[in-house]
C-alpha cells in the first residue's frame, strides 16, 4: 500500500507541475525575479519547454501506469487472501483506480498548482531539473519523434503547426519579448512580431486617409485637370466621383492612363472615364486582415470606406496597411524631388518613384519581357523593383547591373532603400562635388 500511494503521489506531482508551468506568466515572472533571484532558475529551466513538458508528461505516464501495476497485485492478494472472485475483483480494481487517479492523481493537483503557479513552480523545479537528466535519454528520443509526426502530418494533410495556432497573442508576444532579451530576435524583429499581433485586431478606421483628405477627381473635370492632379499631389490612383464624394463611381489608376498621354486630339471625360475600376466598399469598422484578404481576394489596392449611413468616410490602400504593419520601421522619407539628373545619362532617384516614372525617364520599356503583364503590375515604385533584382536587402554603395544600367545603391535606412543613383554603363557615377 506504500508504494501505491507513494505513486499516487508522483502522479499529481507531475501534473500538478505541469499545470503549474503551463499557467505561468513568464512576463509577471521575469519582474519577480528581479526582487527575488531564486526564480531565476525557473526562468532558465523554462527557456527549454519542450525538454519539460516531455518530462513531466514521461514521469506522469509512468507514475499512473505504475498505479495501476501495483493495484493488480494487491487485487491479486486479495482474490488469494479473500477468496473473492477474480473477474469482480479485478472490475472494480479497475474503476476504483481510474476514479483514484483522476481525481487524486489528475484534477485536484491541476486544480490546487492552477491557484499559485508561480509558488508551485519554484518549489517543482529543482525536482524537475533531476527528472530532465533522469529521462534525458527518453525524452531526447520522444521529441526525436515528435518532430517527425510533425512534420509527416504537416507534409500529408497540409495542417499548420499545432503548437503555433494555439498560442494566443499574448503568449506570442511573451515570447517574442524572452527572444529579444536572449539576443535571438533585433529590436526590428521584435518591433515587426508586435505590430503584426496588434494588427489582428486595428480596424480600417485608424489607418484611412479621411474624407476631408481624399485626393479625387469630378466627372465633369477636363483631362488636362487630372493629369495636373496626379502630378501635383504624386498620386497613382484617384477616386472617380459624381457631384460629391458620396456617390464615388469607381478608381483611376494612373498606369492605366498612360495611353492617353500621347493622344493627337482634345480628350473628352468619358474617354478616360471607362478606364476607372469598378470601388470596392468596406466598413469603417471591419477588421485590417479582413480587409486584406478582401484585397487578396478581388485583385485591387483600393478600398472606399463607408459609414453606418453608407456615406463615404475616407479610403484605404494597401501602402496604408503596410504602413500600419511596419509601424516605426516606415518612416515617411523627407520631402524632396521624384529624380533629379547630375550628370550626362546619370540620375540621382528617391526609391519611392512610381515604377512607371522611373522607366520614362531611364527610357526603359515597362512591359515584362518573359510575361504577359507590366512591371508595374508588380512593382508601385522604383524601391521595390530593385529590392526584387537584389533578392534581398542591399547594402549601401552597393552596385547592381540591369539591362545596360548601373544601379547604385546611395542611401539605406533600416530594411528600406531611400535612394539610388542610375547612370547608364558607358556613363561613370559622378564625383559628388561635381553635382551642380
Amino acid at each position: 500500500m506504500v508504494a501505491y500511494f507513494l505513486l499516487l503521489f508522483f502522479s499529481a506531482f507531475f501534473s500538478g507541475t505541469e499545470a503549474a508551468f503551463f499557467t505561468l506568466d513568464e512576463t509577471k515572472l521575469k519582474e519577480q525575479a528581479k526582487s527575488d533571484p531564486s526564480f531565476h532558475g525557473l526562468l532558465k529551466l523554462l527557456q527549454n519547454q519542450k525538454r519539460v513538458t516531455t518530462t513531466l508528461t514521461i514521469g506522469n505516464t509512468m507514475s499512473n501506469l505504475s498505479v495501476f501495476v501495483v493495484s493488480i497485485f494487491l487485487t491479486d492478494k486479495i482474490v488469494r487472501d479473500y477468496q473473492v472472485l477474480p473477474a469482480l475483483a479485478h472490475s472494480l480494481n479497475a474503476l476504483i483506480s481510474l476514479l483514484v487517479v483522476m481525481l487524486l492523481g489528475e484534477n485536484l493537483p491541476k486544480l490546487l498548482a492552477s491557484i499559485h503557479p508561480e509558488k508551485v513552480s519554484k518549489l517543482a523545479a529543482p525536482f524537475v531539473l533531476v527528472g530532465n537528466i533522469i529521462f534525458y535519454p527518453l525524452s531526447t528520443i520522444v521529441i526525436f519523434l515528435t518532430k517527425i509526426f510533425e512534420k509527416v502530418t504537416v507534409r500529408i494533410k497540409g495542417m499548420k503547426s499545432l503548437s503555433v495556432s494555439s498560442l494566443t497573442n499574448e503568449e506570442i508576444k511573451a515570447l517574442a519579448e524572452s527572444g529579444l532579451e536572449r539576443g535571438e530576435l533585433t529590436d526590428t524583429e521584435h518591433l515587426l512580431i508586435e505590430n503584426i499581433l496588434d494588427f489582428r485586431e486595428q480596424i480600417v478606421r485608424k489607418i484611412m486617409t479621411p474624407r476631408a483628405d481624399i485626393c479625387a477627381i469630378d466627372t465633369e473635370a477636363s483631362w488636362d485637370e487630372l493629369v495636373e492632379l496626379i502630378r501635383n499631389k504624386k498620386i497613382s490612383k484617384i477616386p472617380l466621383y459624381e457631384d460629391d464624394l458620396d456617390n464615388i463611381l469607381g478608381v483611376l489608376h494612373a498606369k492605366d492612363l498612360v495611353k492617353f498621354t500621347n493622344a493627337k486630339r482634345q480628350l473628352k471625360p468619358e474617354d478616360w472615364h471607362k478606364n476607372a475600376r469598378p470601388p470596392i466598399f468596406v466598413p469603417e469598422t471591419q477588421r485590417l486582415d479582413d480587409l486584406l484578404k478582401t484585397f487578396q481576394k478581388k485583385h485591387t489596392q483600393v478600398a472606399i470606406v463607408v459609414d453606418e449611413y453608407g456615406g463615404t468616410s475616407g479610403i484605404v490602400t494597401l501602402d496604408d496597411i503596410i504602413q500600419e504593419i511596419l509601424g516605426e520601421l516606415a518612416a515617411t522619407p523627407p520631402s524632396q524631388a521624384d529624380y533629379k539628373q547630375i550628370g550626362t545619362d546619370c540620375y540621382r532617384f528617391d526609391a519611392r518613384i512610381p515604377i512607371e516614372e522611373a522607366f520614362e525617364v531611364l527610357n526603359l520599356p515597362i512591359h515584362h519581357p518573359n510575361k504577359e503583364s507590366d512591371y508595374s503590375d508588380d512593382f508601385d515604385t522604383l524601391g521595390g523593383f530593385i529590392l526584387n533584382l537584389c533578392g534581398g536587402i542591399p547594402n549601401e554603395k552597393q552596385h547592381i547591373q540591369y539591362e545596360n544600367l548601373d544601379i547604385e545603391i546611395e542611401k539605406i535606412l533600416g530594411q528600406r532603400i531611400l535612394s539610388v543613383i542610375i547612370c547608364t554603363k558607358q556613363t561613370s557615377p559622378p564625383n559628388p562635388s561635381q553635382e551642380t
